[in-house]
C-alpha cells in the first residue's frame, strides 16, 4: 500500500472515495495535548477505500466495512503531543487518531504505521505493537511486524487513538 499519499486524499480500493478536505481538526481525545500534524478525512463507502494523511500511517477500509458513506477522518499528531509512554516502552512514528471515535464496524479497517531505522534506535525490533489509548492508559494490541518493509499493521474494529511502539532497549 502507497505511503506517499498527498495530504487529505483518498485512493479508492475497489471503487471510489470521495476525499473531502478537513478544514479544522476534530477536537482531541483526553491526554492529547499539541496541534496536530496532518490530516485527512473522506467520505469512505460501501466499495472501501485508503485514507493517508502522508506521513507513513495510513488506514484500509474494505469493502462492506460502511453500508453507506462514512465520514471518516485520520489525524497524525506527533509524539510530543500524545500521553507518554508505559515505563520501559519508546513510541515510534506517530499516533493516530480516527474519528468518528466510538463508531464500531466489520469487517475491521487495517491500520498500517511506518518506521525508519532511526526511530527503531530506542526499541527492541522483536517487542514492536500497535497499541491503543483507553481509560487514561495506552493498552498493547499487538500487530504483524514486516521488518523487510518496515511497517506494523493491525486489524480494528474501532476508532480511537493508537501509536506504535516497542519495548526500549535494555529494558
Amino acid at each position: 500500500l502507497p505511503t506517499d499519499t498527498p495530504a487529505a486524499t483518498a485512493t479508492p480500493v475497489l471503487g471510489t472515495a470521495t476525499p473531502t478536505p478537513v478544514v479544522a481538526a476534530p477536537p482531541a481525545p483526553a491526554g492529547i495535548t499539541g496541534t496536530p500534524i496532518a490530516t485527512a478525512a473522506a467520505a469512505v463507502g460501501p466499495a472501501g477505500a485508503i485514507i493517508s494523511a502522508g506521513t507513513g500511517e495510513f488506514v484500509g477500509f474494505q469493502a462492506g466495512t460502511f453500508g453507506a458513506d462514512t465520514n471518516v477522518s485520520l489525524t497524525i499528531y506527533g509524539q510530543d503531543s500524545l500521553p507518554a509512554a508505559p515505563d520501559g516502552h519508546v513510541a515510534l512514528s506517530h499516533g493516530i487518531e480516527l474519528q468518528p471515535s466510538g463508531i464500531t464496524f466489520t469487517p475491521p479497517a487495517v491500520i498500517t504505521f511506518s518506521y525508519t531505522d532511526a526511530e527503531l534506535a530506542g526499541a527492541d525490533p522483536s517487542t514492536l505493537g500497535i497499541w491503543v489509548y483507553v481509560g487514561g492508559a495506552w493498552q498493547f494490541l499487538g500487530g504483524t511486524v514486516d521488518a523487510a518493509t518496515h511497517t506494523v499493521t493491525i486489524s480494528v474494529s474501532h476508532f480511537t487513538l493508537y501509536m506504535l511502539m516497542g519495548e526500549a532497549r535494555g529494558a
